[in-house]
């Protein structure tokens, strides 16, 4: 039997592909060629996991992705469908190779927790460095290509760069693993989850370990709308715009 027959044909391109497609780095036109194959295979499964998730105004560049994920796939939570299934590598060995490639030649940077999945960030150019060499100085002038980014760009983060304020201030105050929660649930659920944990040390109750709280939470899907303190801020709210409104309408 031909190892072919055991795979699904691919069915094509659509026909409209500006209705079926995500964010690809246009710099690399100019680098290509300096990954093997392995390394291309992971690189394009983290960019379609940041970029490639990331909506239109935001930046994800990072995520925690695992082995077992660049392995054999992702599944729906929810569903259970097949979200996708890795990046084609089967191999730990050749992955962990693939990844330290990556790592070496400056396209991606790990940070590792303890106990955690690890956090794999794309190499971001600093905006005080760019690179106005050429990368190849041939006789082919078409080729001098200045989009082409920097292998030796300064490195953007020691830890984990996170630009918004918000989640910057979180992960001062609760740890690394927020980042994780924001990757593995979403935005508002952490939020709501913070604001919950937060409400309940403020009325005096003894949480020993805040983060490991926020993570139940989310976990549970516990919503802030549905807590007695969001509850009496709506309470408050609307006997405010009441007594707005009888003000203007005695005088």
């Amino acid at each position: 039997m031909n190892r072919n027959d055991q795979f699904p044909k691919f069915p094509g391109f659509p026909s409209k592909p500006q209705t079926n497609f995500w964010c690809y780095p246009r710099v690399m036109n100019g680098w290509w060629h300096i990954l093997t194959g392995s390394e291309q295979k992971v690189l394009d499964y983290l960019l379609r996991h940041t970029w490639g998730y990331a909506k239109w105004g935001d930046e994800k560049t990072a995520d925690f992705i695992s082995y077992s994920q660049f392995l054999h796939g992702i599944k729906n939570k929810t569903t259970g469908e097949w979200v996708d299934r890795g990046c084609g590598i089967k191999s730990s060995k050749t992955l962990a190779k693939a990844l330290k490639g990556l790592i070496t030649k400056g396209f991606v940077e790990a940070v590792k927790l303890a106990g955690k999945t690890t956090f794999y960030q794309l190499k971001l150019i600093d905006n005080e460095v760019e690179n106005k060499e050429p990368l190849y100085k041939g006789n082919n002038s078409s080729f001098q290509s200045k989009e082409v980014g920097s292998l030796q760009s300064k490195d953007t983060i020691k830890d984990i760069t996170i630009k918004d304020t918000q989640q910057s201030e979180w992960v001062k105050k609760y740890g690394n693993g927020i980042t994780e929660l924001i990757s593995r649930y979403s935005l508002k659920q952490v939020d709501d989850a913070i604001k919950i944990t937060e409400a309940k040390i403020r009325r005096g109750e003894k949480i020993e370990s805040p983060i490991a709280y926020i993570t139940t939470l989310c976990k549970r899907e516990a919503k802030w709308e549905d807590t007695e303190e969001a509850k009496g801020e709506r309470y408050l709210n609307e006997l405010g715009e009441k007594t707005k409104t009888f003000l203007k309408e005695s005088n």
